[in-house]
């Protein structure tokens, strides 16, 4: 009988052990979980297509973003363009060529550590970095002339600008109810809501974001449950619109009919 106990307590111990060693290796390496980034020597040039500007906005003094500014004629306004969690502008800033059919400039930036942009990582660089760049943008246009745009893990920093700003509109492809829940969904036997410190909160800003909403999502997206989107939804205003795309994954929904309709729709 003290045998088996102390078997018993040793099996317990050991998985407590192994526990705590999750829950620390999360914490310590979450950045590199979260965050997939391409770096670009200073020297990389870009070679898009159509007439472009690239800049380097020093946000802080220990933070320098990288941006291009793709301008086409007769603009009827910019999209400033939060994009994913993965590479750099080099394989995101084609979509540059998406708005110019819908003829608007775009706006697109390297986050801290990706691409040439440079700076201490946190939920609020972030933050503070997308206020001061849609501060830039209200230099260069109207602010009913500004969309923001977010894709994936931008689509949080887009909704927190949004909730502080009166942009003309919002649309959101493959957000999430909030950074926390897709982890919880990822990690459900993790304490995450006291280890993570990237929450990134997208259904407490959505509240308050006066612009309209567009908001789409597939229903065979792998990365980001599409759940967390019907969440979401029942969040938004009435007059919000929310897409459902059937089959959509995370990365073909600008491929659907629906999608590129109701984009051309509001955009124009």
């Amino acid at each position: 009988m003290k045998i088996v106990s102390k078997v018993l307590i040793g099996f317990v111990i050991g998985l407590f052990l192994l526990y705590a060693a999750a829950c620390t290796f999360v914490k310590v390496k979450q950045e590199s979980m979260i965050f997939h980034p391409v770096h670009l020597s200073r020297e990389y040039k870009f070679g898009f297509k159509g007439d472009f500007e690239e800049l380097f906005l020093k946000t802080e003094e220990d933070a320098e973003i990288n941006a291009l500014h793709f301008r086409v004629p007769d603009s009827k306004g910019v999209v400033f363009y939060f994009h994913g969690n993965a590479g750099a502008m080099d394989s995101w800033a084609d979509v540059s060529e998406t708005f110019a059919k819908y003829g608007y400039d775009l706006f697109i930036f390297d986050y801290r550590g990706y691409g040439k942009s440079t700076g201490p990582l946190s939920e609020q660089a972030f933050h503070r970095d997308g206020k001061f760049l849609y501060d830039y943008l209200l230099t260069k246009y109207p602010e009913n002339k500004i969309v923001l745009y977010g894709r994936s893990l931008g689509t949080g920093f887009a909704t927190k600008v949004a909730s502080e700003a009166n942009a003309k509109l919002l649309i959101l492809e493959t957000p999430y109810y909030s950074f926390q829940s897709v982890c919880k969904h990822y990690y459900p036997f993790l304490p995450v809501s006291v280890i993570l410190r990237y929450k990134i909160h997208t259904d407490l800003w959505i509240t308050k974001v006066n612009s309209r909403i567009i908001l789409f999502h597939g229903t065979a997206d792998d990365v980001v449950p599409y759940s967390e989107s019907v969440k979401l939804s029942k969040l938004l205003k009435k007059h919000d619109v929310f897409l459902t795309i059937p089959n959509g994954t995370h990365s073909d929904l600008l491929h659907f009919p629906v999608v590129t309709d109701t984009l051309r729709k509001f955009l124009n």
